[in-house]
């Protein structure tokens, strides 16, 4: 065992009881959401609710829901919430001015089950058997595949390198061989895979019927801070905000809980995706101070959506969704981009409604173009925009709400990592990310681009990044190949695969960072018109090897790839190379 390892288990054996005394101590019986429920029937602005151990039955998947809301301070004064169900615990619904603060959230059962691989096929590692590990939930495992299998090394309780997740398209099958044991069984040989006897695993279950996703939702809400919040595990995102404006997240935290007396041996998971994410924001969110790390996907993701033109005639353009599902209004500014990712205009939406007198050859066509999208389904449903003047986009472009972009972001002074996806994905504008420690992410630490695979949007204008430490990103296998190839990096490509030309990124600015234990390439800017990269410290490790960036054709070797930009000023970089 190494010393790393035994410091781990020996702290994790001292906190067994104390944690254990102190729920004795501190158990409540009161739901919580009764207890909150009571208090805003008074009428009361200021709720403090005594520090305890609570349970929240989720009746019906039913979370604790803030509705309509304005000027409530919620003081939880360290409470620890547990849920009966791998479920949202909290909807916070069209509210304003909220404060909710000094809390955590737990679930009983857990979303995620760990185990170690005891024994596989040692020649071309087709088939592993795993010990589920005591305490930790296997039931789901006799009926369904699990998904987002990571691997963990047992000598430093970290993911893996020169690997990448499992998904639960890659097994045949699962079979229990034994009490806690199961065979998984691949359905293809990688000779890539380089997963040993002793790892450990993690893996996604099934949340089950009567459960919804998120641990904390914020559905078109403004201005509400939340503060000292806690996430240690949950079914999907952490924080996840749609439709929201200005919202503030300070000493949040999502990270595993190494002290839990319900399991043998520490978590090595928190939640099962991402840990704050924000969708179609009018103003985006500040995120101060807090941590997000050992989750399964990114630790911050800022966005909105895409959608595929069909045609476009004058004013009059359609596109590829329901009316209902439009992450735009009246009034917004959109942003078209042609098939080919070059930037075709801006115009003011002035209407929305549903057509149907839409030609089906049209849309077969858009949806054949997009063919690679994580959502395959061809759909069928389109609306029909009005714009305030006529912008030169055809089928296969798309289109996006400037508006509802996220814009106005701030992420400062955030720890984050330990992923095996982005620590920053940003597709949003007028942004700064400053001071932030990215650490142990399998793919890039910070990241700007527009994503057609997810039809995430959009191109980022005016981002300030400054004074970040990226340390030991970009370490998944190289089967990934990417365009997101670097620990740093504003990329986009288009539909087919083509790096977009200059323009779809203006005035970035990317300073003083400093990118540590890197492969080559650190560092990839693409697309860009006006900004500027300097006085940023890159080390690269000459012993990490990787054909990350293939998709980008790119005919440059070494440290740091400039494609298709603009008047970017490049100057005051020092690279080194660690032999």
């Amino acid at each position: 065992m190494s010393f790393y390892k035994y410091l781990v288990v020996a702290c994790y054996s001292y906190c067994f009881l104390s944690v254990l005394n102190a729920q004795e101590l501190k158990v409540q019986e009161k739901d919580f959401a009764d207890i909150v429920y009571e208090s805003l029937r008074t009428g009361e602005k200021e709720i403090s609710i005594p520090g305890g151990i609570y349970y929240m039955a989720l009746e019906g998947g039913e979370p604790l829901h803030l509705k309509g809301l304005s000027g409530v301070v919620i003081d939880c004064n360290g409470s620890e919430i547990i849920t009966r169900k791998a479920s949202q615990a909290i909807q916070i619904t069209e509210c304003e001015n909220v404060v909710l603060k000094n809390l955590s959230i737990d679930c009983q059962p857990l979303p995620f089950t760990q185990g170690t691989i005891v024994d596989m096929d040692r020649e071309r590692r087709m088939w592993w058997e795993v010990e589920i590990m005591e305490g930790y939930p296997m039931e789901s495992l006799l009926t369904t595949v699990p998904d987002r299998i990571q691997v963990f090394d047992p000598a430093t309780l970290t993911l893996r390198k020169n690997l990448y997740t499992y998904w639960r398209g890659n097994f045949a099958s699962v079979i229990r061989v034994g009490d806690r044991r199961f065979r998984f069984t691949k359905k293809d040989f990688n000779a890539d895979s380089n997963e040993q006897v002793g790892d450990y695993l993690t893996m996604t279950l099934e949340s089950g019927a009567g459960t919804r996703p998120h641990s904390i939702v914020l559905y078109k809400s403004k201005k509400v801070h939340l503060e000292n919040i806690t996430i240690w595990s949950g079914n999907c995102f952490g924080f996840f905000e749609d439709q929201c404006e200005a919202n503030s997240y300070h000493r949040c935290v999502i990270d595993r809980k190494m002290n839990d007396p319900r399991v043998s041996f520490p978590r090595l998971r928190a939640i099962n995706a991402d840990a704050f994410h924000s969708k179609a924001a009018v103003v985006g969110p500040t995120v101060t101070n807090c941590i997000f790390r050992y989750h399964a996907d990114d630790c911050i993701a800022i966005n909105t959506s895409f959608y595929k033109v069909m045609t476009a005639k004058g004013t009059i353009v359609d596109v590829v969704s329901s009316v209902g599902q439009l992450k735009m209004s009246p009034g917004d500014t959109l942003r078209f981009v042609r098939y080919d990712g070059s930037i075709a205009g801006e115009s003011v939406l002035l209407k929305m409604e549903t057509a149907t007198d839409f030609s089906q050859k049209d849309l077969d066509a858009v949806n054949s173009k997009y063919h690679f999208t994580v959502d395959k389904r061809k759909h069928s449903d389109v609306t029909r925009l009005t714009l305030s003047s006529k912008v030169d986009v055809d089928n296969g472009g798309v289109v996006s709400s400037l508006t509802r972009g996220g814009n106005g972001f701030i992420l400062r002074n955030n720890i984050l990592g330990h992923t095996r996806a982005r620590g920053i994905l940003i597709k949003a504008s007028n942004g700064v990310i400053e001071n932030n420690e990215v650490v142990g992410c399998e793919l890039g630490g910070i990241v700007l681009a527009p994503e057609l695979v997810w039809l995430e949007a959009g191109f980022s204008h005016n981002v300030l990044v400054q004074n970040n430490r990226i340390i030991d990103c970009m370490f998944a296998n190289s089967s990934y190949g990417i365009e997101q190839a670097a620990p740093l990096c504003v990329v986009a490509i288009n539909a087919r695969n083509e790096v977009v030309p200059a323009g779809g990124f203006r005035q970035i600015c990317v300073r003083h960072n400093i990118i540590i234990n890197s492969p080559e390439p650190a560092m990839i800017f693409t697309s860009i018109v006006g900004g500027t990269v300097e006085h940023n410290t890159v080390v690269v490790s000459d012993s990490i090897r990787r054909t990350h960036g293939r998709i980008l054709k790119n005919t440059q070797a070494g440290t740091v790839w400039l494609i298709n930009n603009k008047n970017l000023v490049y100057k005051d970089n020092l690279i080194k190379i660690n032999k």
